[in-house]
């Protein structure tokens, strides 16, 4: 599809949702040279300036889905959908081939294929997320839908006509566009949302969280915005795992760093039956280390605690400077640890991503960006380890830390600082 034509495309939709009540005042489509639709203003706008205004009667929503045949039989059989949007890929499986279908111009500026999602990713490049949380999140995507799909399969039989790259692709349509919109009941239901899923996500969105109208949904500017602006939204806040997962993006500034980081207990700890105990059971201790969130890293620093820990006790108050030397070596230890098992090292992932414009496909930016964006926040905690340690005089740590112009300093500065505060002996 060349540009000119998804443009064409692009206006007969708005024209076809202002047929039936919507209002999107002075902006135009753009396309850029991955595909990609952005929405900028043709004027100067105002503060409090009503961008776009669309009625529930444009939307494809799930009691849509809900009347359509297959749904219908699946229920009758006695299916129940187990995922969030099953039903709703159901319905748009249905009515998107139908040329008949009202939501026709919705349909036809659709994507037919999502790259850069990590369920759809080419051979060659799932293998850079080796050793990811992104890795873990689509592997148990793919479970979770070919369950399913497995489960209607089995209800409708031979009444289901439909591939598993056609579930995976519907699916994946409504989890990366759907919206929770108002059902006019005083709920709200999942639906398709024509117009608004044009808009681009950034966190410091121009654009207002869209609210809640008797007959739809409207969007105003907070702010004043000049003539030619991308108008943004916010897809809500989420890390850079979740909207790569869901979205098949990551944020070029990647400020929302997220991965995992595994901490085991040691069978032959004489303690280890109590310390399995105070974590819910388990020898093994999977964990979230979020960018900017002191309570992730603390979190994780506890669980080193008790895994380090000779003597346990509940109260930190109690802590000596020893034993939190030597929760944060354990804590430092696996974090590298975490960083050596992804596929390439994070100078290789800077280096890639500082070569020109047009190297890289859309999808092959995204993934170097999804990896660099965990590894980040891992070397970003371990920095925070190393500084801690010390503020603790700890024998220094045989370790350089990557250049400062990927490590957020007054992150790690707030974690620090915040540490400094928990623990009694350091108040002073």
């Amino acid at each position: 599809m060349t540009e000119t034509s998804r443009l064409d495309l692009l206006n007969d939709l708005l024209v076809w949702c202002r047929e039936h009540g919507a209002e999107m005042p002075d902006q135009r489509f753009e396309v850029d040279a991955h595909g990609q639709c952005l929405v900028r203003n043709n004027r100067d706008f105002a503060a409090g300036d009503r961008a776009l205004k669309l009625p529930r009667t444009c939307m494809f929503m799930q009691k849509h889905a809900a009347e359509t045949p297959l749904v219908q039989a699946f229920h009758d059989a006695g299916g129940a959908f187990q995922t969030m949007h099953g039903m709703l890929a159901v319905g748009v499986l249905q009515e998107f081939p139908n040329p008949d279908s009202f939501w026709a111009p919705y349909w036809a500026v659709l994507p037919r294929s999502f790259d850069s999602v990590p369920l759809f990713l080419a051979d060659d490049l799932f293998p850079f997320l080796t050793g990811t949380m992104t890795q873990a999140m689509a592997v148990a995507r793919f479970k979770e839908l070919t369950a399913e799909l497995s489960l209607l399969q089995e209800k409708l039989d031979s009444g289901w006509t439909f591939s598993q790259a056609d579930f995976f692709w519907a699916y994946t349509l409504c989890s990366s566009r759907a919206f929770a919109v108002p059902d006019g009941e005083g709920g709200t239901v999942p639906a398709l949302v024509p117009l608004l899923d044009l808009y681009n996500h950034l966190p410091e969105c121009n654009l207002s969280s869209f609210r809640p109208d008797p007959d739809g949904i409207v969007l105003e500017t907070p702010e004043g915005l000049p003539a030619d602006t991308e108008l943004l939204v916010s897809y809500g806040a989420a890390s850079d795992v979740h909207y790569f997962v869901n979205y098949g993006f990551v944020d070029h500034a990647m400020r929302a760093g997220q991965s995992r980081l595994v901490l085991q207990l040691n069978a032959e700890d004489p303690q280890a039956p109590v310390k399995r105990q105070l974590m819910n059971g388990t020898m093994v201790w999977e964990m979230m280390v979020t960018a900017a969130d002191f309570d992730a890293i603390n979190a994780c620093l506890t669980i080193a605690r008790w895994v380090t820990a000779v003597e346990l006790r509940p109260q930190i108050e109690s802590l000596t400077a020893q034993e939190e030397i030597a929760a944060l070596r354990l804590l430092f230890a696996e974090l590298g640890r975490s960083v050596a098992g992804f596929y390439q090292t994070f100078e290789q992932d800077v280096a890639d991503l500082a070569r020109p414009d047009g190297t890289w496909t859309f999808a092959e930016q995204m993934v170097r960006r999804a990896t660099l964006s965990e590894k980040r926040v891992l070397l970003q905690a371990r920095v925070f380890c190393a500084r801690a340690l010390e503020a603790l005089d700890a024998p220094a740590l045989d370790w350089q830390a990557p250049e400062p112009r990927w490590i957020d300093d007054g992150v790690v500065a707030a974690w620090v600082t915040t540490w400094r505060a928990s623990l009694p002996f350091l108040k002073a």
